[in-house]
């Protein structure tokens, strides 16, 4: 099994709630198709349980777990000149390290995330986990 798989498995074990771990395996299924991107699970002992996405530019997005969810980081968006889309305004909220953060419970924000900011939609093989 694939170092990034194994990864993957103990980030689901973290998640406390089924609608989590969903979000979490839609938001690494979905960027497999974001162009211009890599991503995969951090290594960074230091920040563990994330996931990232790096970019010619650097890394302007990760995704954190915690017990309870996930967490999406917009990274210094000051720094980098991302913004987050106005659509996700009213869920953001900004971190000690001056980044923009949105709390996902579920597929529904995962999938209003990943479409805002990389234009990806696909729900034909996600079903809703309550």
């Amino acid at each position: 099994m694939p170092q990034s798989d194994l990864i993957h498995v103990e980030n689901i074990a973290k998640i406390s709630t089924d609608a989590a771990r969903a979000a979490y395996l839609y938001i690494i299924r979905m960027a497999e198709r974001i162009q211009g991107f890599r991503c995969y699970p951090g290594t960074n002992p230091d920040l563990p349980r994330n996931f990232e996405f790096h970019d010619v530019s650097g890394q302007p997005y990760a995704v954190s777990i915690s017990p309870d969810g996930l967490i999406f980081h917009f990274r210094k968006p000051d720094v980098k000149g991302y913004a987050a889309p106005a659509a996700l305004a009213s869920g953001l909220e900004q971190n000690e390290a001056g980044e923009l953060e949105i709390h996902i419970h579920d597929v529904a924000k995962a999938q209003q995330i990943m479409q805002e900011i990389f234009g990806l939609v696909d729900r034909s093989h996600i079903r809703s986990v309550a």
